[in-house]
C-alpha cells in the first residue's frame, strides 16, 4: 500500500479528532457515508480514490467476530 494512503488516514484522523471533536473510537466506527460527509467539511482532506480504498481493504481485511458490537443498517 502506498504511503500516501497512510498519510490520508492520518490526516483524516487528526481532522476528525482535533477539529471535529470526535473520539478516536467514533472515527473508526464511521460508515463510508459518514466519512464522506465529514470529508466535505471545510479543512478536511479529500477522500481517497476507490482504488486506494480497495487496496486498503485488501491489506487490512476485517476479521470476523463472534459477537459484533455494532451492526450497520443502511
Amino acid at each position: 500500500m502506498p504511503a500516501q494512503n497512510d498519510d490520508w488516514w492520518a490526516s483524516a484522523f487528526r481532522f476528525a479528532v482535533l477539529q471535529a471533536g470526535l473520539a478516536p473510537g467514533e472515527f473508526w466506527r464511521l460508515s463510508l457515508a459518514e466519512l464522506a460527509a465529514l470529508a466535505g467539511t471545510p479543512g478536511a482532506p479529500d477522500l481517497p480514490s476507490r482504488k486506494a480504498l480497495e487496496d486498503l481493504m485488501q491489506a487490512h481485511p476485517d476479521l470476523p467476530t463472534a459477537n459484533p458490537k455494532r451492526q450497520d443498517t443502511l
